[in-house]
């Protein structure tokens, strides 16, 4: 594959992709489909398997497809433009299609159509991408996505083969879930390679390195609690299945349906319709059918309104545990708009499964640093 320098210069940012042809690979659709349990294959004894972040992978992968549009995004995480035409190929077996003439810029994205003859159903599918034309070679296949049930799953036995870099392209449990129209994005730091990984809310999709700062927002500025414009979380009481929120202005907060708690994809509840009166508090108890688990190794996330895949949408986000996956952390580990954030690659406050978590007074709240199990010795007053 070669590529060129700055020289090249950068494809306006929407193109349109020529004809297909038939064939994808040949063989037969029954051969192609491979493990229809979506899960790890058991049968991968060779390796390891290891889960690296979609930006440090060598080549294009797709960060975002729209399925009303028929649009999709692919993102160069190299340090060194990409020519699309240098053999890139989508596939949906038995179609393909050479991507058009153009370049995708170092560290950044073009957004291309995919022509009619390879479809993007609203409701289940699946597409592929390729650097080449040997369909049937894990180390030719760059990306791969499903949606829906996807409707045949083809090429999900090459996605599940372990590459030469350890991983593999899909080891979901189900593919991503949509409604007709949906958008689907890749979530910033996630390796794309479950249906975890991916979203229908907007994402502003980036390779920008995580905050490890531990303790110190980006930048100069730090802001603590009484400094905040909206809603915090105060405290969180695992036993009692309890969430304090406190406002910290000077005005009421009036709360409407717009402020969520999530803890990821799927678990979501909104904070009750009311009136949080100037430096008041609210308890917040989830509803039994809530899907808002408040026990051991988790996180919590608190959104001013329901655009999850958003940093400046987040406006407090707590962590604890040993969770295996911490929910939303790469939001909230994105630098907003007022220079922080949210929480920095320090790890999660110990806390056992019946504790209380507390967040202290005078601090930013971005860090297990700040937060005690504990009760401190006076609560958070900003008045």
């Amino acid at each position: 594959m070669s590529r060129c320098g700055k020289s090249c210069g950068l494809v306006g940012s929407l193109l349109v992709i020529g004809g297909s042809v038939m064939g994808c690979g040949g063989g037969t659709d029954a051969v192609d489909q491979g493990p229809r349990d979506m899960g790890a294959d058991a049968s991968r004894t060779d390796a390891p398997i290891i889960t690296v972040p979609a930006c440090e992978r060598e080549d294009l992968f797709i960060s975002a497809i729209d399925l009303d549009a028929g649009m999709v995004t692919l993102f160069n995480p190299t340090s060194a433009d990409i020519n699309m035409e240098d053999g890139y190929q989508f596939c949906q077996f038995p179609n393909y299609s050479a991507l058009p003439i153009g370049v995708v810029p170092a560290g950044g994205s073009v957004t291309i159509a995919l022509p009619a003859s390879l479809e993007l159903n609203p409701d289940n599918g699946t597409l592929n991408l390729y650097s080449s034309t040997a369909y049937g070679t894990r180390a030719a296949m760059l990306d791969f996505l499903c949606w829906g049930d996807g409707d045949g799953l083809s090429r999900l036995n090459v996605a599940q083969t372990v590459g030469s870099d350890s991983t593999v392209l899909w080891d979901g449990g189900s593919c991503v879930s949509v409604v007709r129209g949906s958008t689907i994005f890749l979530r910033n730091g996630a390796a794309g390679n479950t249906a975890n990984d991916y979203q229908t809310a907007p994402v502003v999709f980036d390779c920008s390195p995580p905050v490890v700062d531990a303790g110190v927002d980006a930048g100069p500025v730090a802001l603590l609690e009484c400094e905040r414009d909206h809603l915090i979380i105060e405290s969180v009481d695992l036993d009692a299945n309890e969430i304090v929120l406190y406002n910290p202005t000077a005005e009421a907060i009036e709360t409407t349906g717009d402020y969520q708690l999530c803890q990821g994809p799927g678990a979501y509840e909104a904070v009750p319709i009311t009136t949080i009166p100037a430096f008041g508090r609210l308890t917040v108890r989830p509803l039994p059918t809530s899907p808002i688990a408040l026990e051991g190794n988790q996180a919590l996330a608190l959104y001013r309104t329901d655009a999850f895949g958003l940093r400046d949408a987040m406006v407090d986000y707590v962590c604890w545990g040993t969770p295996s996956a911490q929910p939303r952390l790469g939001v909230a580990q994105a630098t907003g708009i007022d220079g922080t954030v949210l929480w920095d690659n320090g790890g999660c406050l110990a806390a056992g499964a019946e504790a209380t978590i507390y967040r202290i007074p005078a601090t930013e709240g971005n860090s297990a640093a700040d937060y005690s199990t504990t009760a401190p010795a006076a609560a958070i007053d900003c008045d």
